[in-house]
């Protein structure tokens, strides 16, 4: 008996379906295998991170919004603790300075006629020659005026220190690393994620690295290790374990490394480092081998 070329057609589509609806059947039943942690010989050895001063850098915020009058220092500069980096606009802040110590010059004038007049009118009230209740009256008046100079003196305290705050000065020794600061232009506190104008911070160099947590225990303090610039491959220094995280966390930025997993946590570390670059721009991405 033949069979036509349509009924072929329609066994051989049925085949394909049942073997499609089997197939899909042990897929959907089969147990999915839990994702491992790399061994550690086969891990890859990439770590990176990137570049910072020693004790991290230090931002300088002007506390209110004013225009610059004037700058003191530049990019790559060194600076010493206190020294000024720039002068905000002030006059407020001096008319301020001059009113106060104006109010002690007045309550120091009023405060000597009253003064005077308690001594008088304590003599006379010694010799019965006035009323008690005058002497009382100069005497409350003079400790009147003695009590407003103390807060005039204090008013002077305080619109001296908020004239001192107009001018931006290092709170650390160190270096400038960055100035954004130019005459006429306004300087705002930080606010909405801005960039800070003003970045200081120390000659020496750490390393801050993200190390996968499954490398926990092999990362040891005092162990040094090869630093390198991450986008060219050339060595920096070397840098020495001093500090390892005691939490897990979640990385930040991400490097080139296609290879670089974000599915688990990981551990921050920070190195030493020693090097004879003198120009290392801070947040420069870096990679040390951390596992030899």
């Amino acid at each position: 008996m033949r069979v036509s070329l349509k009924t072929i057609i329609v066994w051989i589509a049925g085949a394909a379906a049942v073997t499609f609806t089997v197939y899909a059947l042990v897929r959907v039943s089969a147990t999915s295998s839990a994702a491992q942690s790399p061994e550690l010989d086969e891990a890859p050895a990439k770590v990176y991170g990137f570049l910072e001063p020693e004790g991290r850098e230090v931002l300088v915020w002007p506390p209110v919004a004013r225009r610059v009058i004037a700058v003191w220092v530049r990019e790559g500069e060194a600076v010493s603790e206190g020294q000024k980096l720039c002068t905000l606009e002030n006059s407020v802040e001096l008319q301020e300075l001059e009113l106060a110590r104006a109010r002690v010059a007045s309550y120091r004038k009023a405060f000597e006629l009253s003064r005077d007049l308690r001594d008088r009118a304590s003599s006379l009230l010694a010799d019965s020659a006035t009323a008690e209740v005058e002497y009382t009256q100069a005497r409350l008046k003079a400790e009147l005026d003695s009590a407003n100079i103390i807060v005039a003196l204090k008013e002077v305290e305080r619109a001296r220190a908020l004239l001192e705050q107009m001018e931006l000065r290092s709170p650390v020794d160190g270096i400038v690393y960055r100035f954004d600061v130019r005459i006429g232009e306004s300087l705002s506190p930080g606010e909405g994620g801005q960039e800070c104008p003003i970045v200081l911070g120390s000659r020496d160099f750490w390393v801050r690295l993200y190390v996968e947590s499954f490398w926990g225990d092999k990362i040891r303090e005092g162990v040094t290790y090869e630093v390198r610039d991450a986008e060219t491959g050339e060595r920096i220094g070397e840098g020495t374990v001093i500090y390892k995280a005691p939490y897990l966390g979640r990385r930040g930025f991400r490097s080139e490394d296609v290879n670089e997993r974000f599915d688990v946590g990981y551990r921050e570390v920070v190195l030493d480092l020693v090097t004879d670059e003198t120009d290392l721009p801070l947040g420069l991405s870096v990679v040390a081998d951390l596992a030899e």
